[in-house]
């Protein structure tokens, strides 16, 4: 099973919450969470230099996007509150993004589970 792209999450979350913002401003959006999400999240494990990000734009909608199942759905909650936001709709903001902390901290939890924090060398003077 292959993670999740930029075209379906924004399929999705426009099917699912009619919204009038543009498809380079979703792009935009999960640009930034998985740009957030590779420098505070997994670059700070051993393993983090494996996984590239080198960004995303509206050209390749193909794209994959950092993390997969069960977690998902956080670029679903992104998206959502970000339309949230940007709608000035801030009592439907704060639930949103509410919801999308809970998922964020899982995900992160998780992923420090499984993963190998990069160990710091001590030097003794």
């Amino acid at each position: 099973m292959g993670k999740i792209t930029i075209e379906e999450v924004i399929a999705q979350i426009d099917s699912q919450k009619p919204n009038t913002c543009s498809i380079a401003d979703k792009v935009r959006w999960l640009n930034d969470l998985d740009g957030k999400i590779k420098a505070l999240v997994i670059d700070t494990h051993e393993d983090g230099t494996d996984i590239v990000f080198e960004g995303y734009s509206e050209e390749n909608l193909q794209a994959e996007l950092l993390v997969s199942s069960p977690f998902e759905n956080i670029y679903f909650l992104w998206l959502e509150a970000q339309i949230d936001y940007d709608n000035h709709e801030f009592a439907k903001y704060n639930n949103s993004i509410s919801r999308y902390n809970e998922i964020y901290t899982a995900f992160e939890n998780y992923y420090n589970r499984k993963h190998m924090p990069k160990q710091t060398k001590i030097n003794y003077f």
